[in-house]
């Protein structure tokens, strides 16, 4: 099933100073302990799961087994006002027979183009009655004919005839999501509310089976939402589901549909900012040097999950830049234990097990999709 994962136009990611969250966090526990109002603060993450590994974002680049090859189709930005033109891209997916779909969140739409990157369809339009969107985040495909989008408590779902799409429901979530999955039947959204489980799985019903996955649990319900921001990755074959905090964490982990934990990773050497509690909720001091943050999360079909971290400078930072330095790490699905960081990828948005798709924001939207070359 093609998956996909890659957001640059979520909301902002946090950014200050460097954090050395790993396995060995005793020093980081009692630095934290005399700050009870700052965070991260170690004594606040859930450490049911003591992390397997540790990955440092700022080690030796190492290659991934990952390589990109020849160019299949690709689209550039087009002029303001033409019907080519794609505001933001929030989510894509490569769809069976080459074509693929964006999520544009700025104009409020879905493109399609076709598998030499002509563009196609158009699906929907802004506005809140069916087969509008309002904000649409995140996309997926289920059993080839279904596609599902969410934007924040309502799932709309479409029916594939052909190269089109039909409107047909809505599914009503129980959170808000941020981003989403499928296992089979089996959807998977990320989001919270007030600090509480990040992951809810829900049938194609829409009703809700489990939620799990609170990371952080700090007294200010206000910084453990924001905490709580990710995103999430399926993998059908495994029967697992990788989540990645997106701000200063900086950790992934791997559960059971059950909510059961199998593995937890995380990254150090992470530059993020420092947030301290208010009367009025919390206040974030922001870094003058460069903040890291987390660019996309994928299943590589075969090859395990793929994340990307990006490491933005003041640079690039001011002149808000999507992303700067990209960082690439592939977990294997049975145990997360990371290869990389690798440099050599650019941004991957979906893959299948032989093509990928690439998003680009340099500053105008664009796409390409690639080979992906077989193991050496």
């Amino acid at each position: 099933m093609p998956v996909r994962r890659f957001k640059l136009s979520q909301r902002p990611a946090f950014l200050l100073r460097p954090l050395a969250l790993s396995a060995c966090a005793g020093s980081a526990r009692e630095g934290g302990a005399s700050h009870p109002n700052r965070h991260p603060n170690p004594a606040y993450i859930d450490e049911t799961m003591t992390p397997a590994f540790a990955a440092a974002l700022d080690a030796t680049t190492v290659g991934s087994g990952l390589e990109v090859g020849r160019v299949l189709a690709r689209s550039g930005s087009s002029p303001a006002g033409s019907d080519d033109v794609v505001g933001r891209i929030a989510d894509g997916l490569l769809l069976p027979g080459g074509q693929v779909l964006l999520v544009d969140d700025a104009l409020e739409k879905l493109h399609v183009y076709q598998a030499t990157g002509e563009k196609g369809s158009t699906i929907g339009r802004p506005g809140r009655g069916p087969g509008e969107f309002e904000q649409p985040r995140a996309a997926a495909l289920a059993a080839g004919t279904t596609l599902l989008v969410a934007e924040g408590v309502r799932m709309q779902m479409f029916r594939r005839t052909g190269r089109s799409f039909e409107h047909q429901g809505a599914l009503n979530l129980d959170v808000p999501a941020q981003d989403l999955c499928l296992i089979g039947d089996t959807i998977v959204t990320t989001g919270s509310r007030l600090g509480g489980p990040i992951l809810h799985v829900y049938g194609m019903d829409g009703r809700l089976r489990i939620a799990f996955g609170a990371i952080y649990k700090s007294p200010n319900v206000m910084v453990n939402e924001e905490m709580s921001f990710g995103q999430v990755a399926c993998d059908g074959t495994n029967a697992l589901v990788a989540f990645a905090t997106r701000g200063p964490l900086a950790e992934v982990r791997g559960y059971r549909l059950d909510g059961a934990v199998v593995w937890r990773i995380n990254l150090t050497g992470v530059m993020a900012n420092l947030i301290e509690d208010t009367p009025e909720g919390y206040r974030v001091v922001r870094s003058p040097s460069g903040v890291h943050s987390l660019l996309s999360l994928t299943t590589i079909p075969g090859r395990g999950f793929l994340v990307q971290w990006t490491f933005r400078d003041a640079e690039d930072l001011a002149s808000r830049a999507s992303y700067g330095t990209i960082l690439s790490f592939l977990l294997d699905p049975a145990t997360g234990q990371p290869i990389g960081p690798d440099t050599t990828l650019p941004p991957i948005l979906a893959a299948t097990d032989s093509t990928v798709l690439i998003a680009y924001e340099d500053p105008e939207p664009r796409f390409e999709v690639r080979t992906l070359l077989p193991r050496r």
